[in-house]
């Protein structure tokens, strides 16, 4: 039993949703309003027979229950999968740990790198255009030198020739990010043509970079790949910088970009970092509990990254909250206690400007955004009065239905029945009727483990993996040919969270060797699996037919299930009607075409 399939069995998926969504019996299934989109008809559906969860409505989304986990916090398949192995105390198959030994290596050769992308930066005359935006961007000499930044040249062994003089072994390259290995020979240069900003970790040791395009290629930002000494989810950019100045103040500034950070170091304002993602990581978030007892989230100004921000909000919240720092007890146990949460605050920034744009232009208007920061329950009220209209009942329900659960996880009773107050008033309803209609449904409440028949249903089931979604990516993993063929392939056929992943990267791009020593110990054993399934023997034509095959019967599945969970909804209006009759004529021409390629197997 593979390290996923033991904790699905471990951990019941309805009593873990239940923790975020307030979920009701339907049935064999159970609903709620979809918690990634607003809706007044509960389209959130969760299947315990199946371990798995879809929503019916504007989503249209599902997956198991690390898929739930992944979207809700915003976190990456190895964070949630040390998450959720951690909470059902399943241990994960690792390699043997590095030694000491092995750790000062990979920070020597990434150390090292830095310092060559310095130089290169400094001294090359390719690096004219890295100089000239690091100009246009006003980053100050000195800040160059504070942060290392350098340039990668645009050739493909720069940084390889150099550290192989240098004495570094090839696989140390490989293991720190730096080379991207090529199969009977010495690999080749991860970072070409890029601006390099060293990644440090919290004392100070250069870990991984973060490497910014120069010429309009894709993607715009690149990060070092996991390794025993980077770790994305886990680190804060400018951490080591900045942790003098977050204990002094008692507040930490979070941005999202590397360049904020560094412009607003450059200014005086030390106590700001990245957190290299939408939302804070718990690990993240350990870190600044334990320095800061404000933290103060800048909203990308924007639109779009005000969404996806927002989206993190009560993700950051509730992490605060589940966050416990270690003690030790007299007898010299390790316990675990709840700290004092940290006040979270929005800062709101000028329309169409950065935070680095803001604090070059005026220092003091950035000072006046941090002093009139909002509360993350105020900040939510007001977004709430400008985003819906109040005065229909559906605003009223969106608006109340948002708002009341975070009211309700504020362990301050009187703080509580503020906001309440606040929100009754908001919304022109009595407290009363707003605590009788959500305060049994909307409050999040930790409920317990499932007993007796309900929890031998769960054991019963136990998945081994799905041998339709893996047929058909051993299909695309071991004839690339196919990539064409497998256009009509999307995300949501997959419900496995380790297929999405192996799917997302080979979407993304199809060559294996790009992207297979960045993954994950557990997917890169998937993966391995994957690629030595025995297919049987197949002509080009018969390798088409079986993907095909495969994908049909993959949509097949969906459209069922789509087709399931829309029965299953109340009062289906005129939408749902219309969907109802697509997902018929479509399975009706999947049929048709699905004898068609069975014919023609059979033919051959």
């Amino acid at each position: 039993m593979s390290a996923i399939d033991e904790i699905k069995q471990k951990l019941d998926i309805v009593a873990f949703i239940s923790e975020y969504v307030p979920l009701q019996k339907a049935g064999r299934s159970f609903r709620a309003p979809c918690p990634f989109h607003n809706e007044r008809t509960p389209s959130f559906f969760v299947f315990p027979e199946r371990q798995t969860w879809r929503c019916f409505g504007a989503c249209s989304i599902g997956g198991d229950i690390f898929a739930f986990l992944m979207k809700r916090e915003g976190i990456e398949f190895g964070e949630a999968l040390r998450s959720l192995a951690q909470r059902s105390g399943v241990a994960l198959p690792s390699p043997t740990a590095p030694s000491k030994a092995d750790h000062q290596r990979l920070y020597a050769a990434v150390e090292q790198a830095a310092r060559y992308f310095h130089d290169f930066l400094a001294k090359a005359p390719e690096a004219e255009v890295a100089r000239q935006f690091v100009q246009r961007r006003g980053i100050s000499p000195a800040s160059v030198q504070e942060f290392l930044i350098g340039s990668s040249p645009s050739g493909w062994t720069g940084l390889r020739d150099h550290l192989l003089v240098k004495g570094f072994d090839p696989k140390v390259l490989i293991e720190a990010g730096l080379l991207v290995k090529r199969e009977g020979e010495e690999g080749y240069d991860r970072f070409r043509q890029r601006l390099m900003i060293p990644i440090r970790d919290d004392k100070g040791r250069v870990s991984g970079f973060g490497a910014r395009e120069l010429d309009g290629s894709q993607p715009k930002y690149m990060n070092s790949p996991q390794s025993p000494i980077f770790d994305k989810g886990g680190m804060l950019y400018g951490l080591d910088a900045a942790k003098g100045a977050v204990k002094d103040k008692g507040a930490a500034v979070v941005v999202e970009g590397y360049i904020d950070v560094i412009i607003a170091h450059q200014f005086g304002f030390k106590n700001v970092m990245a957190s290299m993602g939408t939302s804070l990581t718990e690990r993240q978030a350990k870190a600044l509990q334990s320095l800061a007892s404000q933290v103060l989230l800048c909203l990308d100004p924007d639109s779009a990254g005000q969404e996806a921000t927002l989206r993190g909000l009560e993700s950051s919240w509730r992490i605060f909250d589940r966050v416990r720092l270690p003690a030790t007890s007299a007898q010299g146990l390790a316990l675990y206690q709840r700290q004092a949460r940290p006040s979270l605050r929005v800062m709101k920034l000028p329309a169409g400007k950065d935070p680095d744009e803001v604090i070059l232009e005026n220092p003091d208007e950035w000072r006046a955004c941090l002093e009139q920061a909002l509360d993350v329950i105020d900040y939510l009220f007001d977004l709430a009065s400008s985003r819906q209209d109040l005065s229909t009942a559906e605003g009223k329900w969106t608006t109340a239905n948002s708002l009341f659960p975070i009211i309700m996880s504020l362990e301050n009773a009187f703080q509580r029945e503020e906001y309440v107050q606040r929100l009754a008033r908001l919304l022109d309803i009595e407290p009363g009727t707003l605590k009788a209609s959500l305060g049994s449904s909307a409050t999040p409440r930790r409920q317990p483990r499932p007993r007796g028949q309900a929890l031998l249903q769960r054991d019963l089931v136990r998945s081994q993996g799905d041998p339709l979604e893996e047929f058909c990516l051993s299909l695309l993993l071991n004839f690339p040919e196919l990539r064409p063929t497998a256009a009509i392939l999307a995300l949501e056929h997959f419900l496995r969270a380790e297929n999405r992943e192996i799917f997302t990267k080979w979407y993304n791009e199809y060559k294996i060797e790009l992207w297979k020593d960045s993954l994950e110990p557990f997917l890169a054993g998937h993966l391995d699996n994957l690629l030595k399934n025995k297919l049987p023997l197949l002509t080009p034509r018969q390798q088409e037919l079986a993907l095909l095959q495969s994908i049909y019967r993959l949509e097949d599945r969906r459209l069922r299930e789509t087709e399931d969970g829309l029965g299953r909804m109340d009062g289906n209006g005129e939408r749902e009607k219309a969907l109802l009759l697509q997902i018929s004529a479509r399975r009706k021409q999947l049929d048709e075409d699905m004898q068609k390629i069975e014919r023609e197997i059979n033919a051959r």
